[in-house]
This record gives structure tokens, sequence and C-alpha cells, in this order.
């Protein structure tokens, strides 16, 4: 058995060991989770899923830079992420260029972070557009490090995994429905079970974080920060009822 399969055995049985001692924690983090998916994941981020999955089909196979910057700093992750993941993969990114985007793509998307952070829980008014410049200058030095660490560069060799059967196929479908919008209900599809794994994530991360919060005894530092860290809704959802100096709110925010 390696390390890491070990570590994630160990992980687990301590995660169903708190399930089991601690029942109405994960039952009130599992509630809050899902909540916050379905209020402000689902609405924020499922248009951008589709739209900007599209547009992807839209443009040649070899994309500009632009338009990967643009997908990181608009979109953010997971779209962003999601969308350089498979393009790497196709063997259209190399490895270091990857993770140049990948930098840009490690953050909200920028309706996110003024609708929700800036608005609704810091209440910055105007001054959450100042906010989303410092979160994006913060994004363009992350990426250039990120690349310069990374020495490596490589272009994966993309495998076509479609037989002929299926290809032959696909010709005769694409016959009877019209191409557009055969491939928009491909991409709602997969649009829909992306947003559905994030739920998942974000409904064990808040679990999480009402673990962390009972164990810490509430304190608002270390609720919020370490929540944060594990994801970033959840961690945006718990300043709103800190108890903490507003400008402390910012500075854990742009964290």
């Amino acid at each position: 058995m390696n390390k890491k399969r070990f570590l994630i055995i160990i992980f687990s049985i301590l995660f169903i060991a708190l399930l089991l001692l601690f029942p109405s924690t994960a039952i009130i983090g599992s509630r809050s989770g899902l909540i916050l998916w379905f209020q402000i994941l689902l609405p924020t981020l499922l248009p951008y899923f589709i739209l900007s999955s599209l547009l992807r089909t839209m443009l040649p196979p070899k994309k500009s830079t632009a338009f990967f910057i643009g997908i990181g700093l608009f979109s953010g992750y997971p779209v962003g992420a999601k969308m350089v993941g498979e393009e790497y993969h196709l063997g259209n990114l190399s490895y270091r260029s990857s993770i140049f985007f990948l930098a840009f793509c490690n953050q909200a998307s920028a309706v996110f972070v003024l609708s929700y952070v800036g608005n609704y829980v810091l209440n910055l008014g105007s001054s959450r557009y100042t906010f989303l410049g410092i979160v994006m200058l913060s994004t363009c030095l992350g990426s250039y490090f990120a690349s310069r660490f990374f020495k490596e560069d490589h272009i994966r060799p993309y495998q076509n995994t479609i037989s002929a059967k299926e290809t032959a196929s696909a010709d005769k479908d694409s016959i009877k429905d019209p191409p557009l919008f055969k491939r928009l209900d491909q991409i709602i599809l997969e649009s829909f079970v992306s947003i559905a794994k994030i739920g998942g994530y974000v409904i064990l991360f808040s679990i999480l974080a009402g673990f962390v919060s009972a164990l810490t005894f509430g304190d608002p530092y270390i609720n919020t920060f370490s929540s944060g860290i594990m994801e970033i809704t959840t961690g945006a959802n718990s300043l709103l009822s800190a108890s903490i100096p507003e400008n402390h709110k910012i500075v854990l925010a742009s964290a």
C-alpha cells in the first residue's frame, strides 16, 4: 500500500468517526453546503459553463493566449481550469502553458467576486471593483511565478479513442439533428454533471468547516481562514456571521 492510499484511508476513517460523533454538526454543514450550491454556485457558474464551452467549440483548436487569459480572469475556476485541462489532454497546450493558464484560473469568477463577495458579503459598494482589481493582480503575479517555477515543457500526445463505428454513427446522427443544437444539448448535459460534482465537494467541505468550527470552539479567525482554504464559497459565507472587524474581513476574503 502506497503512502497516498494510506493517507486517504486514514482521512476517510477519521471523517466517518466525526460524522458519528457530531451528527448534528454534520447535518447543519451538509444543509449549509447544499443551500450555498443551489442559491449561489448553480445560478452563477452554470451559465458560464454552458456559454464558455459553446464558445470553445466555435473557435479553432489552436486557441490564442487571450482566450485562455480571458476565460481565467472572468470565468475563474472551475470553468477555466476544466477547459485548460481538456485542451492539454487534447494536445493543444504544452505542460508549461497549461500551468501558466491554470494559475489564471486559480480564482473565483469576476461575477462571483463582484456580486457575492464584494457586494453581498463585504458590502463594499463601488469599492468592489478595486477589490476585484486586487484579486486579478494577485492572479497575474501568481501565474507568472508558477510558469517560472515549472521548467518542464512538453506536449501531451492526443490519443483518439473513438472507433470507426462510433464515428460513422455520429455522422448519421449529425444528419438527423442540426449540429449546433446537438452540440448545445451535449454541452448542457456535461455542464450539469460538472456543477453536480462541485455541489458534492461544497457539501463535504461545508461539513469539514463545521467540524473545524466545533473543534476550535468557534474562533472566528481560524474558522473563516480554514473554511476559505478548503472551499471559497464556504469561507466567504462564514465571513457573514463572523464577529471580526470589517477591514479584517476584506483581508481574509482577499487571501
